[in-house]
């Protein structure tokens, strides 16, 4: 009998573009620019990108002493489909001879990112992370990119290439204090797929539940320990049920190999 073992979506999640940018604007403030990048901010919030291209166009001329604003417009360009302009900012902000800005590279970090041009976004924010260790933003981003560019074709991810090849994970098992749901789902996955220690995986994975009550992908992580390592399989049946009562009505990909499942275990019984 098949189940999703092979088939992990781990935990992963975009984080709110305010988390980003309420940083990425305080940061390059200065007197004669504070209003209007508060107003840029709101319009960030808002999703309200032709206005904000607006405001961010009549600040540009404050872009050589502060090129934030350049990462900021490419930002903007970027959501509104204007490929050339993001290009072309994306440039002004980060010139090839230039000290990497921690700030810079997670905003051009987030636009390959949405862009799905994975490789060039883990580039981004891993420089960004090494320049500014104590900032999980970019950490985490970091890792949605990693574990996105092992995504393959039916949706599902190449576990063991994102274990070889993943930094996030790896900078986050020397900073504690960055730790959180999503590094604890992907310590125990990585436990899974290895067919690790027993005792460590369902304490990741509680650790995982308590940082973020309620989050599908460490249901269906549970699920998977019980199923493939553990060898529980009423418990497993429980927890693949929940998984599909939270994502009800949704289009997680995951669903259906996670329905197949179900009805192997049911059909056990």
């Amino acid at each position: 009998m098949n189940s999703p073992s092979r088939k992990f979506f781990l935990a992963s999640k975009l984080f709110a573009l305010s988390l980003l940018s309420t940083i990425f604007f305080a940061s390059c403030q200065r007197p004669d620019a504070t209003e209007a990048l508060a107003e840029v901010e709101k319009l960030f919030e808002e999703n309200n990108w032709e206005k904000a291209a607006y405001q961010l166009k009549s600040m540009l001329d404050l872009g050589e002493e502060h090129p934030r604003i350049y990462a900021l417009y490419a930002y903007v360009q970027n959501r509104r489909g204007l490929n050339q302009e993001v290009e072309k900012f994306i440039l002004k902000a980060y010139p090839t001879d230039s000290t990497p800005d921690p700030q810079i590279m997670a905003m051009i970090g987030r636009i390959y990112l949405e862009r799905g041009d994975y490789p060039e976004a883990i580039k981004a924010l891993d420089l960004a992370y090494r320049n500014d260790l104590n900032n999980p933003i970019p950490l985490r981003l970091l890792m949605l990119a990693e574990i996105n560019n092992c995504r393959k074709a039916d949706g599902s991810y190449d576990i063991e290439k994102y274990i070889k090849s993943a930094k996030g994970l790896k900078y986050l098992m020397g900073r504690k204090q960055l730790r959180d749901e999503v590094f604890y789902n992907h310590v125990a996955i990585k436990e899974i797929t290895r067919e690790g220690n027993k005792n460590y995986i369902m304490p990741f994975l509680q650790k995982a539940d308590t940082l973020a009550p309620g989050n599908p992908s460490t249901t269906l992580n549970a699920a998977i320990a019980l199923d493939t390592i553990y060898k529980v399989p009423k418990l497993a049946r429980i927890r693949y049920a929940k998984f599909l009562k939270m994502t009800e009505g949704t289009k997680d990909p995951q669903i259906p190999a996670v329905e197949r499942r179900l009805r192997q275990l049911q059909g056990l019984q």
